[in-house]
């Protein structure tokens, strides 16, 4: 148990900050009119309530990671990671394909999905149609272009697709198009 705070009848204990987060926190602390003691308070006990309650209501889901535009869930109960993202203003889960189930659910409460680049300019979904005419939809899974059509993230389309979208955001392709005919119908 760490020492009291010889100072303080209520056992206050000291606790020692990075100066960035403490000024930080005091600067926020100031903005809610609270004291940076009963500001941090109830940081760290919010904090520690919102994880015993995901323990409870979906014990077999754990963040598992995130890049610049997805979260990942982890569930352990269908043995797979949810990829959580930003789309339309709404979190959509491309494991579930839904907007509404649990891997989304968990997400709103983790505090990394302030941390999802919502502003990212981008063409995809993009649609290509095939010399069979078969539709190929092609958006972002894992960080990178997936067909839906072919389950992949080889398929032409969608090396074709991530070139677009490099020039539209202006960062370099990542992988060299493999060619293909691109027939781009716009769904705007």
């Amino acid at each position: 148990m760490p020492p009291k705070n010889p100072k303080n009848a209520q056992g206050v204990v000291n606790v020692e900050f990075y100066k960035s987060v403490y000024e930080i926190a005091q600067k926020a602390a100031e903005a809610k009119g609270k004291s940076l003691k009963d500001f941090v308070n109830d940081i760290v006990l919010m904090s520690v309530e919102k994880d015993e309650f995901l323990k409870r209501y979906a014990p077999s889901l754990s963040f598992a990671g995130r890049t610049e535009t997805s979260l990942f869930v982890k569930d352990d109960m269908k043995d797979r990671t949810a990829e959580i993202v930003i789309k339309d203003s709404q979190l959509i889960c491309y494991l579930d394909e839904s907007n509404d189930c649990e891997h989304v659910h968990f997400a709103l409460a983790l505090p990394e999905l302030g941390t999802l680049n919502i502003k990212q300019k981008s063409v995809l979904p993009m649609t290509f149609t095939d010399s069979a005419g078969k539709t190929h939809l092609i958006d972002f899974r894992q960080g990178r272009p997936y067909c839906f059509k072919c389950k992949s993230y080889g398929c032409d389309y969608a090396d074709i697709a991530e070139t677009e979208h490099a020039i539209a955001t202006n960062r370099p392709n990542k992988k060299a198009n493999r060619g293909g005919e691109s027939r781009v119908k716009d769904d705007s």
